[in-house]
């Protein structure tokens, strides 16, 4: 297993950047993974100046839901950056329990139920899985949700 950095921080915090900086400085051959929908006009401007801010070499994945599944059978680079496991997450428990506005207001599926969880569980688990038999570095981005949800600017 290579090495595994985790970067936390609040939103809007520099987590990106610096793990970027940080990837860039670890090696050129770099896989970048991106987990965030497009899925309104403020989302497709960050991820406009993401993909602006990374550097042409960079190869990158757009997985929303199944980062290993898309990673199965490819050659990993030195250097593997994830942004970010809380987006990841957030998608698969939208997936498991449906979209709506408030997830304990009759969602479609309980979102305690053992088949949620298990839906959530299975695509982090194998990353997991991925990773510790990978002999890539991983830079993993994450909110430190206790920061808050609104940025101070």
């Amino acid at each position: 297993m290579g090495k595994l950095l985790l970067v936390l921080g609040g939103v809007r915090s520099g987590k990106s950047s610096y793990a970027e900086q940080r990837a860039a400085d670890d090696s050129a051959d770099v896989l970048y993974v991106a987990t965030s929908l497009a899925i309104d006009e403020e989302m497709k401007a960050r991820i406009a100046r993401h993909r602006a801010q990374r550097p042409d070499t960079w190869q990158t994945i757009e997985e929303p839901l199944q980062i290993a599944r898309s990673l199965d059978g490819v050659a990993l680079p030195a250097t593997v950056l994830i942004d970010c496991i809380t987006v990841l997450i957030s998608n698969l428990m939208v997936e498991a329990t449906g979209p709506y506005d408030d997830a304990f207001d009759s969602p479609r599926r309980d979102p305690f139920s053992d088949q949620v969880q298990a839906k959530v569980m299975a695509p982090i688990t194998e990353l997991i899985e991925l990773i510790s038999r990978s002999d890539a570095d991983f830079i993993i981005v994450s909110n430190e949700v206790g920061l808050g949800v609104v940025p101070p600017y």
